[in-house]
């Protein structure tokens, strides 16, 4: 989902990466008071869009300096790319909200006539919770 890093050595992007990362983490804190329940998931590989987006927006926020940097340094492909990933995980957790449950699954899946199809259905159904980071709560 991230891009891959593009950084030269040079002393002005050294510190570029870390600055970015505790910004992150201190804003994903403080948008659930500090209690972690937004930067957990991410710690553990789980990528849910409450916590990224919200963490980055307050990056922008607190540290609009790092914005032009990272453009500078990364380009507009790859951040164009990670929109739309980004849009994507979204579009997932909202699908996800609705069909979370094995009952919804089930009913979603008897839309179509044959085992076959409903059983991919299902299993899109389950890509789309993994896609979604709504599998957290699984662990």
């Amino acid at each position: 989902m991230f891009p891959k890093p593009s950084l030269a050595s040079s002393s002005e992007y050294e510190y570029l990466i870390p600055n970015i990362l505790a910004t992150t983490f201190e804003q994903m804190l403080l948008l659930d008071g500090g209690k972690g329940e937004s930067l957990k998931p991410f710690l553990q590989d789980v990528v849910q869009p409450k916590g990224l987006l919200g963490g980055l927006l307050g990056v922008v926020v607190t540290c609009p300096s790092i914005v032009p940097k990272i453009l500078q340094h990364v380009g507009p492909k790859p951040i164009i790319k990670w929109v739309g990933d980004v849009a994507a995980m979204v579009s997932y957790a909202a699908v996800n909200t609705f069909t979370n449950t094995n009952e919804a699954k089930n009913k979603v899946a008897s839309w179509f006539k044959t085992e076959p199809v409903r059983f991919r259905a299902r299993q899109a159904l389950d890509a789309i919770k993994y896609g979604s980071g709504g599998d957290f709560n699984d662990h």
